[in-house]
């Protein structure tokens, strides 16, 4: 992955103001995407370190959690990074670096990241 291009689209997308922030953001996404996923390791294997680490609680809550609750829980982590964030930033937020992820992962790799979630997650990361 290209990390300097994934950033970039990160910052664009969610309309971000600083580096810092979209870091805080993208480690906040990955945290619960982590969470929700059942395996990683493809997904880690193209990611930076601090990314790959955000995404060390794989498995913990895979039994499910709906894309309105995955939201959320962006919003409570991005709380504890960054700034209060509302849920329509945090959507935003989660959109724009999983949109940017699809782009920026082998093929792949972002099939098994689909493969593990259900399809009402699409609209989290599907433009439009």
């Amino acid at each position: 992955m290209d990390d300097e291009q994934f950033f970039s689209d990160v910052e664009s997308r969610a309309d971000l103001d600083s580096r810092e922030q979209v870091v805080a953001v993208a480690e906040s996404v990955f945290g619960v995407l982590g969470e929700r996923l059942d395996t990683t390791d493809a997904l880690a294997d193209e990611l930076t370190e601090n990314l790959a680490a955000a995404l060390d609680g794989a498995g913990q809550e895979a039994a499910g959690f709906t894309p309105e609750e995955f939201v959320d829980w962006v919003r409570e982590a991005e709380r504890e990074k960054t700034t209060d964030v509302d849920v329509d930033q945090a959507r935003l937020h989660t959109q724009a670096v999983l949109e940017s992820l699809a782009q920026s992962v082998d093929g792949t790799t972002w099939n098994d990241v689909r493969s593990q979630l259900p399809d009402e997650y699409e609209r989290l990361y599907r433009a439009g």
